[in-house]
């Protein structure tokens, strides 16, 4: 798949890049990090990334926001003990599964959502 970059922004650590893909139907890939780690993800349509946004600032305890398909398993954000993870399940039988869970502070996550801010805001002067 052919790609061109859309948008990025950055807010302290946190830098996102937004890249259209070519001839698909506005769909985007999303690539997030932190220096210390870094996510991407395909095949995103920009209002889901607008969702992934808003429920950085809104999400409730316990809740969970299913992000896409990915990984062979669900990205999904998780609000657990006033944190937040984003995490990676893939269940192989009912009481178990493969998981990957990074779990981010408060000041993290409000910087994150800045950041994909910035790049959803970059995104659209390049339309």
């Amino acid at each position: 798949m052919n790609t061109g970059l859309a948008g990025t922004g950055s807010e302290g650590e946190w830098s996102v890049e937004l890249d259209e893909v070519i001839n698909s139907l506005d769909l985007y890939d999303l690539t997030f990090g932190n220096g210390q780690f870094s996510l991407q993800v395909s095949g995103l349509r920009l209002e889901k990334i607008a969702q992934l946004q808003g429920i950085l600032k809104t999400i409730k305890r316990d809740e969970v926001f299913h992000v896409h398909d990915a990984f062979g398993g669900r990205l999904e954000l998780v609000e657990h003990d006033e944190r937040l993870i984003i995490r990676i399940v893939h269940p192989i039988r009912s009481r178990t599964a493969n998981l990957l869970q990074i779990p981010l502070s408060g000041a993290e996550r409000t910087k994150l959502a800045l950041a994909l801010g910035k790049a959803i805001e970059d995104s659209k002067t390049q339309i």
